[in-house]
């Protein structure tokens, strides 16, 4: 009733729309409710009002724009009745007019409501202004769209025109980001939304068939190529051992933390790619990304999550049998171990059902399994004192118990 009244004021009109957002997000029942008393008019009145509101507005929009999201969240009556009243009309213009971290949650809302060719109807037109507020939200909205598509042949056919924008706007990155002051956040989010089209993508373009598919998964090899922490191991052979780990380090080279974070999504997009297509899992081996892998998983210098990225690609490319290799290699790492052990739990756990979880990675014949069990157990001999190693063998030994138990029945 109160969003009903013209005459309120903005920070009124703004905590309207924030209550009723968190509302919404904390059940999502409040949301149909909503509707049904005409939230979806309201919505789109209170969008087409604050359009033309200037800076003064930009709090509301965005708050307006986090609502709709929230909004068309699983509900795609919601998304009919927004659409209906125009609000993706309201929601482009201001991505378009636009020029505060309001366009960027704007252009959320508009992926939620029109999915992948509304964002790239907007990226287009402002693709020659360079880094926008509009371009920086396309790219993080084409990482929830690209996901979405997967099952929907009309979003699918779009995704090779979003990869071909991604793959422009990401060949500029370096002299638009020194523009705009925040490169190293904009890598990041050009990175996740490339693995997350590169993912969707895959399953309907085997390697050589599609060359901008195959540009993609090179950009991915070379966001961790160039990365200041493991461009160090670089040049290191496939088949080192674990004495190389003391001079991968002696470079003195401190990654970046946003570097770092960029190789970690370059790191889980390649593992996703991999676990999604067998095809394309055999050409990330023929090409030498298993070698690559392996060897900036031989830096010490990579912080542990990073090294728990590594590992996890490098066993949805090769499996379970990887992982054990690289455990021997470097057992005295406690670091090293843990990365391992959690790649273990993530391909031998059937029920785990979080976004890691390596559904389709090579498991070891059940032969290997008394072999990995005593593995694990050399890995708590080994580092008695490091409580995350003896928590993830711990989880480690439970499933494999289980495995040689039920293999010998």
């Amino acid at each position: 009733d109160a969003m009903e009244l013209e005459s309120m004021s903005l920070e009124g009109k703004w905590a309207c729309v924030a209550a009723v957002d968190a509302m919404v997000k904390g059940e999502a029942r409040l949301g149909s409710l909503f509707l049904e008393r005409g939230g979806a008019r309201l919505v789109a009145r209170a969008l087409r009002a604050a359009a033309t509101m200037g800076r003064d507005a930009e709090e509301l929009r965005r708050a307006l724009a986090y609502l709709v999201t929230s909004l068309a969240d699983g509900s795609t009556q919601a998304v009919s009745l927004l659409c209906a009243e125009g609000a993706m009309a309201s929601l482009a213009e201001v991505s378009l007019q636009g020029s505060g971290l309001e366009v960027e949650a704007t252009m959320w809302a508009l992926g939620s409501l029109g999915g992948i060719g509304a964002v790239l109807d907007v990226m287009s037109k402002q693709q020659a202004t360079g880094v926008s507020h509009a371009m920086r939200g396309g790219v993080l909205a084409l990482s929830q769209c690209a996901w979405n598509a997967v099952g929907d042949q009309e979003e699918l056919s779009r995704l090779p025109v979003a990869l071909a924008l991604l793959l422009d706007f990401m060949a500029h990155e370096e002299t638009l980001s020194a523009a705009s002051g925040d490169g190293s956040s904009l890598r990041v989010q050009c990175v996740v939304a490339l693995g997350s089209v590169l993912a969707s993508l895959v399953t309907h373009a085997p390697p050589n068939r599609h060359g901008n598919v195959d540009r993609g998964v090179e950009v991915l090899l070379t966001c961790l190529q160039t990365t200041p922490v493991l461009s160090a191991s670089s040049n290191a052979s496939a088949g080192a051992t674990a004495a190389s780990d003391t001079t991968c380090g002696s470079s003195g080279a401190v990654a970046d933390a946003a570097a770092s974070f960029a190789a970690e999504k370059a790191a889980e997009a390649i593992g996703r790619i991999a676990l999604a297509s067998v095809e394309w899992r055999q050409a990330l081996r023929q090409c030498g990304a298993l070698e690559a892998l392996a060897g900036w998983i031989h830096c010490r210098e990579a912080p542990l999550r990073l090294q728990q990225y590594l590992f996890w690609a490098a066993a949805a490319i090769a499996g379970l049998q990887f992982v054990s290799n690289e455990m021997r290699l470097h057992m005295a790492s406690a670091d090293a171990v843990h990365a391992g052990l959690c790649t273990i739990i993530d391909i031998l756990d059937d029920d785990v059902e979080d976004e890691y979880a390596s559904v389709g990675a090579e498991r070891s014949r059940d032969a290997d399994m008394p072999a990995l069990l005593g593995l694990v157990l050399e890995a708590m001999r080994t580092h008695p004192g490091a409580l995350e190693v003896q928590e993830k063998a711990c989880s480690c030994v439970g499933l494999l118990v289980r495995l040689v138990t039920a293999s010998r029945q």
